[in-house]
This record gives C-alpha cells, sequence and structure tokens, in this order.
C-alpha cells in the first residue's frame, strides 16, 4: 500500500491502522507538503490497487475490512461493528466538523466577526461533545465493548490531529492516553516523524 505523508489525521489513522495489521506500506510526499503549503482534505492518502482512499473513516473501514484480524473492525453482521459503525459516522461529522468550525480563522469569505461566532458556538460544541464521550467511556476502557476498534484510533487521530485539550475529563483523558501508548500508533508516530523530518 502506498500513503501520502502530511500532518494531517489521515496520515496518523492510515499509517497506525496498518501497523495494527502488520502490513507493508510506502510513503509518498505529497506535492502540498513539498510546496510548504498543507494537504487538500480531497487528496488521497492511502492508495491499494484501484482503491484510493482520504477520509480517516474511509481508511478504518477499508483497512478493517482487508485485514480483519486487526480487530479495528468487529465481526460482519455483529452489534458491536454496528456500534463501531455508529461511533466512526458520529466522530467524523459531529466531533472533527465541530473542531474545524472552532478553528475557522477569518479569510476572504468569511469575516473577522462571524469567524469569532462560529469559533465560539463550536468550542461549545466541541465542550458537549466531549462531555458526551467521557460520559460513554465511564467504566468502560474503549468506545465498543472494551475492546480497541477504528473508532479509538480515530477519536485520538481527531483529539491529536487538532491539538484539542480535552480538559478535566478522565475518562476520556485515560482513553487517548491508553491509544497513545499503542505500539502501533507510537510506531506511526515515529515512521511518520522520521519521513516528515526529511
Amino acid at each position: 500500500m502506498r500513503i501520502t505523508v502530511d500532518s494531517g489525521g489521515a496520515t496518523l489513522v492510515a499509517c497506525a491502522a496498518l501497523e495494527e495489521a502488520g502490513a507493508t506500506y510506502d510513503f509518498v510526499q505529497s506535492h502540498a507538503r513539498q510546496e510548504g503549503r498543507r494537504r487538500p482534505w480531497a487528496d488521497v492518502v492511502l492508495t491499494d490497487g484501484d482503491v484510493h482512499l482520504q477520509a480517516p473513516a474511509a481508511i478504518i473501514l477499508w483497512i478493517g475490512d482487508r485485514f480483519p484480524a486487526t480487530g479495528l473492525l468487529p465481526p460482519p453482521g455483529s452489534a458491536d461493528r454496528a456500534r463501531t459503525f455508529v461511533w466512526l459516522t458520529y466522530l467524523a461529522n459531529t466531533l472533527q466538523t465541530a473542531i474545524d468550525r472552532s478553528q475557522i480563522a477569518p479569510a476572504a469569505h468569511v469575516d473577522a466577526a462571524l469567524a469569532t461566532a462560529l469559533r465560539t458556538g463550536a468550542t461549545a460544541d466541541v465542550a458537549r461533545i466531549f462531555d458526551f464521550i467521557d460520559r460513554e467511556l465511564r467504566g468502560h476502557t474503549h468506545l465498543v465493548a472494551d475492546r480497541f476498534t477504528g473508532a479509538d484510533l480515530l477519536l485520538y487521530a481527531i483529539v491529536v490531529d487538532g491539538a484539542v485539550d480535552v480538559g478535566t475529563r478522565p475518562d476520556l483523558t485515560a482513553h487517548i492516553a491508553r491509544t497513545a501508548a499503542r505500539t502501533s500508533v507510537v510506531q506511526a508516530h515515529h515512521s511518520l516523524l522520521g519521513v516528515i523530518s526529511t
């Protein structure tokens, strides 16, 4: 498999998921990174034959299906698999969107007052979402059935990529720390650091 290298959460997800699988992959430097600007979201992050993916949740779904032994996706037809799908959708559509809005900057199409209003509302949304996730994790080690899945990896990548402080939410904080300590995640960070710094 080929992975486009950038500093974004999609690349971290791809690397960590492939590390979970023990799969071999190659890095390809993105043109946007080489030109000194962040890669647009729509650029391909992972290529596997004729499959080209960019969204972190889609990457997890693909790798989870390609390498079922990873456990990134619970068995087909199981309730845990359905719950994993729900979490992947929620995190990608709700948490990621709120974080993106909380970090919006004034631009040609967004004036300063509107950007401030959007950031204020979105920051409150992020706090509510983190409160919800913290409650859902209470008494659990992971988001689904106390086993590591792609939903846990996506939550970690979104928080890390957005450089978001999860605050004083003990269960969420512990979850992020547990995921950060996984061998696959440590190796993904190490691999990305080595490639991006060259």
